[in-house]
């Protein structure tokens, strides 16, 4: 099997170094034809084996992959965890809430509507414990305050004040029962 190349001078061609000896090529010479075989050994004339065939790959194969790489897409994307908050962040976010500020007060009420208050601003902040309580103690001012300070004085370690504690000595001290009884007595005694 031979085959045949056809090769165009082109008009400002130089021939190559090679063919220095042979005379220079015309303008509008016709177009030079060259044989180029190309041999492959010995037997010419055998077949061509046929060329290997494609890597097979089964279509079940390549969905199981596809499914394999689109899981793994979603597991990264649903169990992407947000940069956890740190408590200035959730100071800056309770902060923006507005809270209410609690200065001390004759009325009971007040008190128990301030921590009323507190208390459903801080739901959605997945607040830990102590967080809750730093949160809350930040919006006291005046003699609530003077309160707090107090009782962290008095307290064997004021790092470990909990949130339960911490509602619970604020209604104690804000809130005295016996006002609350005479408050409920009052109510009960309007027609």
């Amino acid at each position: 099997m031979v085959s045949r190349s056809v090769t165009r001078a082109s008009q400002n061609r130089i021939p190559p170094a090679a063919d220095a000896g042979a005379p220079p090529l015309e303008q509008n010479s016709p177009p030079v034809e060259q044989e180029v075989s190309q041999g492959r050994g010995e037997n010419d004339d055998a077949p061509l084996p046929p060329p290997p065939p494609p890597p097979f790959t089964d279509l079940a194969q390549i969905i199981h992959n596809q499914t394999l790489i689109l899981e793994t897409l979603a597991n990264a994307l649903v169990n992407k965890r947000p940069r956890e908050q740190t408590f200035n962040d959730k100071l800056t976010a309770f902060l923006r809430t507005k809270p209410p500020t609690f200065a001390g007060s004759s009325n009971p009420l007040d008190a128990d509507d301030s921590l009323r208050v507190i208390q459903r601003k801080l739901e959605p902040f997945e607040c830990q414990d102590r967080e809750k309580v730093l949160l809350s103690a930040h919006q006291l001012t005046g003699t609530a305050l003077a309160w707090w300070e107090n009782y962290c004085a008095a307290a064997e370690d004021a790092s470990t004040i909990t949130w339960k504690e911490f509602v619970k000595e604020f209604r104690r001290y804000h809130i005295p029962s016996a006002t609350m009884k005479r408050k409920a007595d009052e109510f009960r005694a309007l027609q």
